[in-house]
């Protein structure tokens, strides 16, 4: 996986967590708290895969073996933690892998249609400690960050990442 990060920003050495794409070409947001890292930036539901929490430098984590298994367990967690629901069906879309000395940051992308999107819409329960809002927002305006920057400054470095990995077929 690489040489040792040294960059104490990553809660863990792994994380992962899901963008949520609708049939209507949406995908939902979340806006993290001001209580965790890069706070008040719109990212996915997600965080460190059980066992790697705490800094990259802790104990637990220099143990862990990454396994796209554990990042699938841990970001579906994080998710039902996080907005207070699961969907009950919906499509694997693909994934993308950040990776940055030894941290690594799997987003899986997953695709649900309108009666599924609707039933999130009314069953989330947002853990403010993690993330205080969520919103739907175009996939085109996403793609096309760059060209605004609000929008650019407003996101996740994770997201923009899944973004243009998206934009280039994942």
């Amino acid at each position: 996986m690489g040489k040792r990060c040294d960059n104490p920003a990553f809660w863990g050495k792994a994380g992962s967590g899901i963008l949520f794409v609708a049939n209507d070409d949406t995908a939902l947001l979340t806006k993290r708290s001001p209580y965790v890292m890069q706070p008040n930036t719109w990212g996915v539901p997600g965080g460190a895969v059980g066992g790697t929490e705490g800094f990259y430098r802790s104990e637990r984590a220099k143990k862990f073996k990454f396994t796209v298994k554990a990042a699938w367990n841990s970001a579906v967690r994080e998710t039902e933690e996080e907005l207070g629901y699961f969907p009950e069906s919906y499509t694997p879309l693909g994934m993308t892998t950040f990776e940055e000395g030894a941290f690594v940051f799997v987003t899986f992308v997953l695709g649900v249609d309108a009666i599924e999107k609707e039933r999130m819409n009314q069953n989330m329960s947002l853990d403010e400690h993690e993330a205080t809002e969520a919103t739907w927002v175009p996939m085109r305006k996403l793609l096309s960050y760059k060209a605004d920057k609000f929008l650019e400054s407003s996101l996740h470095f994770g997201l923009k990442f899944s973004l243009d990995m998206i934009a280039k077929g994942l």
